[in-house]
């Protein structure tokens, strides 16, 4: 409709639905009794998240796909000074990553109550293993955070547990950094084959980087593309 100067038009939302249902099969084929991993391609602004978004709402009456759940890790949208990993682990397990968080709080807060400077008299109600136990975990963080010791080691061990109805997407891979991209290799050498990984992004430019190429045709076991519905040229012709 033309008003005066102003092109105005309405795009209804575009039924990809069973191209969702087909991509969920997929994602629960497995290779060798191991979950693959896949490349999702597309240019910036296609429409690759949002196709990932609706899999994660639509059901059908298959009860085995519908089980799995997207867990989605957007390194490029956050400011996080925290490794991969343990973002990765965040977001695949929150229950356990805050139970580990506030453990180490309240044990750095005992610790300090049951001190004798101050002292308020805490060992009446805890045994004295249990404030031992507290005291030497608040020294460990206190030292690692003075030694700077930056490790992964109790994520990478973690994470890779109760991993079945879940399926970890990359987002936005081709827009990280190369040292970001080196870190999300090594989360993926410690999930291959655990939980099926989809990596996002615009393939020809990753490809632009001749480690990146080499290390990508390693571990991508099938590149996808989009809907040929969700091709610009096919919206726009309309």
């Amino acid at each position: 409709m033309n008003q005066g100067n102003k092109l105005s038009f309405n795009l209804e939302r575009i039924n990809t639905t069973q191209a969702e249902i087909n991509f969920k099969r997929l994602i629960n084929q497995k290779k060798d009794c191991k979950y693959q991993t896949f490349f999702l391609n597309g240019v910036w602004g296609s429409g690759k998240t949002s196709f990932l978004e609706n899999i994660n709402t639509i059901e059908t009456d298959d009860n085995e796909i519908d089980g799995k759940e997207f867990i989605f890790l957007k390194i490029w949208e956050i400011k996080d000074e925290r490794s991969i990993i343990e973002q990765a682990f965040h977001k695949l397990h929150p229950i356990i990553f805050w139970i580990l968080k506030l453990s180490i709080i309240l044990a750095i807060v005992i610790s300090i109550l049951a001190s004798p400077t101050v002292n308020l008299g805490l060992g009446k109600f805890l045994p004295s293993y249990l404030i031992k136990t507290f005291i030497i975990l608040s020294l460990g963080v206190s030292v690692n955070q003075l030694l700077k010791v930056k490790s992964d080691a109790i994520y990478a061990k973690l994470i890779q547990y109760n991993l079945n109805r879940k399926v970890l997407v990359i987002d936005d891979f081709d827009r990280l950094s190369e040292s970001q991209q080196n870190e999300s290799y090594k989360l993926f050498n410690i999930l291959h084959g655990k939980i099926p990984i989809v990596f996002v992004g615009d393939y020809q430019k990753i490809m632009s980087s001749t480690i990146n190429e080499k290390f990508l045709q390693k571990i991508i076991d099938r590149r996808l593309e989009l809907p040929s519905v969700l091709n610009s040229k096919n919206i726009w012709n309309k």
